[in-house]
């Protein structure tokens, strides 16, 4: 596994890019908690972001011997009570990105409020003046101007951009 590391509104954002084949076991001890603080955390605690963005991951929950698929755009935003170990095996080249709490304990919030971008190309998205976005993967068109990830974007207008390839990513409320 290789780690690059990227600032998104002063906030540190890691993606990890696996090569096909490669296993990474992963042990869940706590549900995920969007409101932790440096007094409430803990070394088990489990309060990070990940938004997988490239590639295909077999996912074997190791207690119960189910199997499950993360595809991109796959967050743990919407699959926050994952407790457990597992063994996760990569299907094909794949790449994550990660807000960890861990890497931003001096930020307030310690895991930011953040959407999640999921858009496919040929679809549009619109932003509005003042949004802060970190645009993971993907590569959109905005008013002229093409925009690839990764890359961190606060716009200055209203504007709805053309997404050419597909977006994912995070909008920092």
């Amino acid at each position: 596994m290789k780690q690059t590391f990227y600032n998104a509104f002063g906030y540190c954002i890691r993606k990890d890019s696996y090569d096909r084949g490669e296993v990474a076991d992963v042990h869940v001890r706590t549900p995920f908690n969007r409101n932790v603080t440096k007094d409430t955390m803990d070394v088990y605690s489990e309060h990070n972001i990940y938004l997988h963005t490239v590639g295909r991951v077999a996912v074997l929950h190791n207690d119960t011997g189910s199997v499950f698929y993360q595809d991109p755009g796959w967050c743990t935003l919407e699959n926050t009570n994952m407790l457990g170990k597992y063994t996760a095996t990569m299907m094909t080249d794949v790449e994550i990105f990660l807000i960890l709490y861990r890497n931003n304990t001096e930020m307030v919030p310690i895991v930011p409020d953040v959407e999640i971008i999921r858009a496919p190309s040929g679809t549009t998205i619109p932003f509005t003046s003042g949004q802060k976005v970190f645009l993971a993967a993907g590569t959109f068109n905005a008013g002229g101007t093409t925009v690839t990830g990764p890359k961190q974007i606060q716009f200055s207008s209203d504007k709805e951009v053309s997404v050419v390839e597909n977006c994912y990513g995070f909008i920092f409320k």
